[in-house]
């Protein structure tokens, strides 16, 4: 709490604004000058790589204390397209590297599997997140699934995550992961609007979009949780609400509403600036679309589980 308060004493008033808002102004609205787009950190640095190895390799040889809640977190670095809204876009997909990164998931689960931390203790669930997992190979999705069966100390109901993008959702693709046991896929609509989709570089249209979706809901054996996000370039207050709409229509088990982040020097900044796509919301137009959504989705009985 010291250094926290000496780095406020430190600030100017305009700097005390952005970082903890304006006292009595509307919440939603006003509280704050200006939108930052990253997270927001007072005094903080990353872990370096060979730190974050370090503290992993200690971790994993203490055993779980009590019955802990365990996750875990796979990462697919790879996608076919750049979303021009993307700022974590590392790598399109390379057979070549997705086969040789597989391999190497491979090997450091089987090597993990024998420490304490995961022989003495249940993973209650995993997330395969990106990039893009369900742009992996049939071949490489059905050996990272089985591997993670076989090395990973599941709980009885585990949850498995899958996520990904409507233009992969394919019986083949659907086959492989549902037969390794996925049971949760989340999956990036963003929205249903055909125009607003594809000026940011989503492929498929809407009615491909509530096709493919439908066709993963008939295997019954998934929940099913989109992305929607809210203030993309041309996407009016009535589009936004098409697209909620669109969202009960398709008969998906949840959602998660996201407000468009425009980073600075982003490929959807530029084309913005150079008159190509129209300006997306501003950070008031896009806490109304919030609002409007919250309430939207209230009055149809969703459960609100997180901020």
């Amino acid at each position: 709490m010291g250094t926290l308060a000496a780095l406020y004493e430190k600030m100017t008033s305009e700097q005390r604004e952005f970082q903890f808002g304006r006292i009595g102004a509307d919440p939603l609205i006003e509280a704050f000058p200006r939108k930052r787009v990253v997270h927001a950190g007072i005094d903080g640095t990353p872990v370096s790589p060979a730190e974050a190895q370090h503290i992993w390799q200690r971790l994993m040889e203490k055993e779980p204390v009590g019955n802990p809640t365990q996750t875990a977190y796979i990462h697919i670095p790879f996608c076919k397209t750049k979303c021009l809204y993307c700022a974590f876009f590392q790598n399109g997909t390379d057979q070549a590297v997705e086969d040789a990164y597989v391999d190497a998931l491979i090997l450091d689960l089987q090597r993990e599997s024998a420490a304490p931390r995961l022989k003495n203790g249940l993973l209650h669930s995993v997330f395969i997140g990106g990039g893009t997992p369900t742009s992996l190979s049939v071949r490489n999705a059905q050996r990272l699934l089985q591997t993670i069966r076989e090395c990973l100390p599941l709980a009885n109901d585990y949850e498995l995550t899958m996520e990904g993008r409507i233009h992969d959702l394919v019986p083949e693709k659907m086959d492989t992961w549902m037969a390794g046991g996925v049971n949760r896929m989340s999956l990036g609509v963003q929205s249903f609007d055909t125009t607003v989709r594809r000026q940011v570089g989503r492929l498929d249209d809407k009615e491909t979009v509530l096709r493919n979706l439908a066709a993963l809901r008939a295997y019954n054996q998934c929940v099913v949780v989109i992305d929607l996000i809210y203030g993309l370039p041309g996407q009016t207050h009535e589009i936004w609400k098409a697209d909620l709409n669109s969202l009960i229509e398709s008969g998906v088990d949840g959602v998660d509403l996201y407000q468009l982040n425009v980073f600075d020097n982003s490929d959807l900044a530029k084309r913005i600036q150079a008159g190509a796509l129209p300006p997306a919301a501003t950070t008031k137009e896009q806490a109304r679309m919030f609002a409007f959504g919250r309430s939207y989705l209230e009055a149809r009985k969703y459960n609100r589980l997180s901020a």
